[in-house]
């Protein structure tokens, strides 16, 4: 099977992980637009993944971990095979293959792995989550560095006891913006927030304390002028725009949705999802205006409502004992008569965190089997 498909930035080929053949290891393959079959490119010694293709066709960067030594392939081969869960790790490392060369470069290296990365926009550098070693619990520890492509000039960005996720250099190469489930003061177990940092190493700084929702995932627009990233709002999911001269909020999206799916295309200036609705598993929208509503362009999902019985599915609020606003989702029965009384069954979901949301759901019937006759499903979640 094939997975991560990438474009290349002129749109004359894609490439793709899978492991084919005679391969002993998932490798890259790049397939032309249009002309037959993809070639494989390379043969790493270890497992490629989160490939990305530079801003011009020359290279494309993965990550992979360190080959074997002479000494662990002897021992692999006389089956000394004793192996210790989370201990006997592979460090991985960033890597380069150079297309017209056909070369593959380390560009880290060092006692640590880098967990993912992301190419600046002129192809001139990197920033990277680096971790002691790719095991998950370590990830707290993980921290963002960013180095010129060329593999030198490393800078921590971060320092401390929280996780960054999506780390991302501006187009105009000032500053950094990453993601973490913290406050300002870098404590654990709160919301996604969204922040900033300065390319010289200048202590982080949170832009979205304000917003009060969980972010998901966040992105530079063309300029670096405005950041859109998505936000959890209890039940249904946005998009948003923060102008970051001002940290002026302007919410884009709005409605009995949740946002599946999200890309912004900054070439184009362009917003690509996928919608999860009631009885929508989520097609595909583009929002090409931030002034206008998404546009909706395919319809993979319409036989859903023309050809079964979907429940009706609504938003609901309380307020509980100690003042705090919950929201839910109510699932009403099949040929629902309104006045008449129904079994209800209750699924509770603990805050804060990761809400059920309004979307296509095949299983709030399947898990009542035993009560016969209609039944009111409920989903109570505290935004």
């Amino acid at each position: 099977g094939e997975t991560s498909p990438r474009w290349s930035p002129d749109g004359s080929a894609i490439a793709f992980l899978a492991e084919r053949g005679d391969d002993t290891h998932t490798q890259i393959y790049l397939m032309r637009n249009g002309d037959g079959e993809a070639r494989r490119l390379g043969a790493h010694p270890t497992a490629v993944s989160n490939i990305a293709g530079a801003p011009v066709c020359a290279a494309l960067y993965y990550l992979a971990s360190v080959p074997r030594t002479e000494d662990e392939k002897s021992r692999e081969a006389a089956n000394d095979d004793v192996y210790r869960f989370e201990e006997d790790f592979e460090q991985r490392h960033l890597w380069r293959y150079t297309l017209d060369a056909n070369t593959t470069t380390r560009v880290t290296e060092g006692d640590f792995s880098v967990t993912a990365f992301a190419l600046s926009p002129d192809g001139a550098h990197v920033t990277f989550h680096r971790a002691p070693n790719p095991v998950l619990e370590y990830a707290d520890t993980s921290e963002i560095w960013l180095l010129d492509l060329v593999g030198s000039n490393s800078v921590q960005l971060t320092k401390n006891g929280i996780r960054e996720t999506g780390a991302q250099l501006s187009p105009d190469g000032t500053t950094i913006l990453f993601l973490a489930r913290t406050n300002d003061r870098f404590e654990k177990y709160y919301n996604g927030n969204l922040f900033m940092v300065d390319a010289n190493g200048r202590a982080p700084q949170v832009v979205s304390a304000t917003l009060g929702h969980d972010v998901l995932q966040a992105t530079w627009s063309s300029d670096g002028s405005s950041v859109f990233f998505v936000a959890n709002l209890g039940v249904h999911s946005e998009v948003f725009q923060l102008t970051v001269a001002n940290g002026a909020v302007q919410q884009l999206t709005d409605g009995r949705h949740a946002v599946r799916n999200w890309l912004y295309e900054p070439t184009g200036n362009r917003h690509v999802l996928t919608l999860g609705e009631p009885h929508n598993p989520g097609d595909v929208w583009i929002m090409t205006d931030a002034a206008a509503a998404p546009r909706r362009v395919t319809h993979v999902y319409d036989y859903l409502g023309e050809q079964f019985s979907l429940p009706r599915q609504e938003r609901v609020e309380w307020t509980a004992a100690d003042g705090t606003t919950v929201e839910g989702l109510i699932y009403y029965p099949l040929d629902y008569v309104a006045g008449q009384r129904y079994p209800l069954v209750v699924q509770t979901h603990g805050g804060q965190q990761t809400s059920d949301r309004i979307g296509f759901d095949g299983n709030p019937t399947s898990s009542v089997p035993a009560l016969a006759g209609p039944v009111s499903y409920t989903h109570l979640t505290q935004p």
